[in-house]
């Protein structure tokens, strides 16, 4: 089945040979596979890169860029850290959507520059928002810290993995996911720490 592009923050874009590409990326158990299934066949390499391709690019001809520099961008040839820290991020984002939500999407620089409660909302004075004073102490600076760690390593969810996490809430809000090899490694690892959070 063609693969089609969905709205989980995971849809990409690449320029191969002059040609403009968009594509759900071969990624994790999925690219294992493809590299599986090309040692197993040496003489068809070519033939089984083209067949991935196909199911995974959504816009642009394959075949009219070179299938070797094609599959490297679809296939992250050389993004291999970049996508264990995605998943890592994932990981780490959904639990603290789960333990702390009153900090898990809280703007750092808002942070700096508003009293926050323990609750998660603004203390108020007068009615009014309450400012931190210039140089105080936030809470990532404290030795107690802040559960979301700090402005230059934060355990929140990145842009597209927030959008992963939210079409995840999505799907099982209606019981129907799309058949794709990245939904389906996402749903398995935040149900994994939906369920050690359960615990």
């Amino acid at each position: 089945m063609r693969l089609t592009a969905i709205n989980d923050g995971y849809n990409e874009t690449a320029t191969v040979d002059g040609y403009e590409y968009e594509f759900r990326p071969i990624i994790g158990r999925n690219r294992d596979r493809m590299f599986a299934e090309m040692q197993a066949n040496l003489g068809d390499t070519e033939w089984i890169a083209y067949e991935w391709l196909v199911r995974h690019v959504y816009f642009g001809l394959v075949g009219d860029a070179s299938l070797t520099r094609l599959l490297k961008a679809v296939a992250h040839l050389n993004r291999r850290e970049e996508d264990h820290s995605d998943l890592q991020n994932l990981v780490d984002g959904v639990w603290l959507e789960l333990r702390h939500p009153e900090v898990s999407r809280r703007d750092c620089e808002h942070c700096r520059e508003w009293w926050y409660k323990e609750d998660g909302t603004i203390a108020e004075k007068a009615g009014k928002p309450l400012r931190r004073l210039p140089g105080a102490v936030v809470p990532c600076e404290t030795k107690a810290g802040c559960p979301k760690g700090s402005p230059q390593d934060s355990l929140s969810l990145s842009q597209k993995n927030l959008a992963a996490y939210e079409h995840f809430l999505d799907c099982r809000a209606v019981y129907r996911f799309p058949e794709d090899p990245i939904v389906t490694e996402h749903a398995r690892l935040i149900t994994e720490v939906i369920q050690r959070h359960e615990r």
